[in-house]
This record gives structure tokens, sequence and C-alpha cells, in this order.
């Protein structure tokens, strides 16, 4: 039997902007609570962006990146629109969804989006496949702890001063991602995803590799 809760679906003839409320009734309630930590660490969540009165963090698990950094350019021509993992090897076998709410509804795009600061923040778009799975995330994190040996965990140098550590559900194909600032007894929720193409395997793969190469220290 899963250990995993049933995924929050998007039923056949709801609104968009009804599902959406909906996931972020659930994640105010189950995980931006007391109770959500990892090793008795309390995780936060970013609040900004704040867009239509929600938390940054929740827009951040619930969609995708518009754009792609691409090595070596630079200029107007560093970033290009991602490419679509259900349009990549076999991205449309574990999602059904084919991200046909691509250009139907982008919250950061809805008005310019900015952070406290004035930064304007990158453009992303609602991902059906993360939505649904909001569900996993404190069920994996928690199961993560009382059974390590069911996920591949690594810990991965990021910036000087900070780690993530990155929970893998392989059987799944979803990974969470929680990340630590040096001397902080705390974690921040950075993000969440299923690893639905081979790229991204290859790499979660690779580094859980080199973590355990390099005596399970961070990489």
């Amino acid at each position: 039997m899963s250990f995993l809760p049933p995924k929050i679906s998007k039923e056949d003839n709801e609104e968009l902007s009804d599902y959406v409320n909906r996931l972020y009734e659930y994640y105010l309630l189950e995980l931006k609570t007391e109770d959500f930590n990892y090793f008795g660490l309390f995780i936060y969540h970013n609040t900004e962006p704040d867009v239509e009165n929600k938390d940054g963090g929740f827009w951040h698990i619930i969609t995708k990146d518009f754009y792609k950094e691409e090595a070596g350019r630079v200029g107007s021509n560093k970033r290009r629109t991602v490419e679509l993992p259900c349009k990549a090897d076999n991205g449309m076998m574990v999602c059904e969804h084919i991200c046909r709410t691509f250009h139907k509804y982008d919250p950061y795009r809805l008005n310019e989006v900015k952070y406290s600061d004035e930064k304007i923040a990158d453009p992303r778009f609602i991902c059906l496949n993360r939505c649904e799975r909001i569900s996993w995330i404190k069920a994996i994190i928690k199961e993560a702890e009382k059974h390590p040996k069911k996920f591949k965990i690594w810990e991965k140098k990021v910036r000087t001063q900070q780690i993530n550590t990155h929970i893998w559900y392989e059987e799944e194909d979803f990974l969470v991602v929680l990340g630590r600032w040096k001397d902080e007894s705390k974690f921040n929720m950075i993000t969440s995803f299923v690893t639905n193409y081979t790229g991204k395997r290859r790499q979660c793969e690779k580094d859980y590799d080199k973590y355990l190469k390099n005596g399970c220290n961070p990489i």
C-alpha cells in the first residue's frame, strides 16, 4: 500500500481559478503549518512575489518556468522559452495534461509581478502535473524521515552559504527540494516537480552518484 495520499486533481468542469483556490486552501492547511518540518527543522515558504494574494512559494510549487537559461549566451539571447516536458521523450506517458493550461492561465503575466524591491519576477505558467501532486510533498518528506532507503537523498551546494537537500522518490518520478542557509535552523521549501523526462532523471542519477562518491557530503 502506497504511503502517498490521492492527488488533488482538477475536476472536469471546474474553473482553473477555482481549482487554484482549492489548492491554496490545502497549502495553508497542510504545508504552511508548524508541523511542516524535516527532522524537526521547520520548513518555511517564500511569500514573494505575491500574486492574487497568494504566496510566491505556493505559486512556485504549482507553476513552471517560462524561460530557460542558456549557457554561453549574453544579453537578450540569454534566455529562451522552455521546452515543455510533455513534448519531449516520454513526458506524455507521465503527464496526461500536455500543458493545456499553457496559454490559459499564466499568473505571472496577468500583470507585472514584482518583488518588494521592485525587481520584476520571471514569468511562470500553471502546470497541472505539479498542481495535482501538491498533496505528495508533505507525505514524501515525512516518509523520507522514517524510511530513507525508499528514496535517493542528496545535498548539493547552490551558493557559498546555501545547501539544497534533494529527496527523490524515483518510483513515482517526484522530487522535493529543500534549501538551508549556513547556520540556519530551518529549511526553505524550494520546489517540487515530476522528473518526467530523461534529461532530468539523468541529472538526478548523476548528482546522487556523485554525492555517494563524495562520502555523502554536499556536492
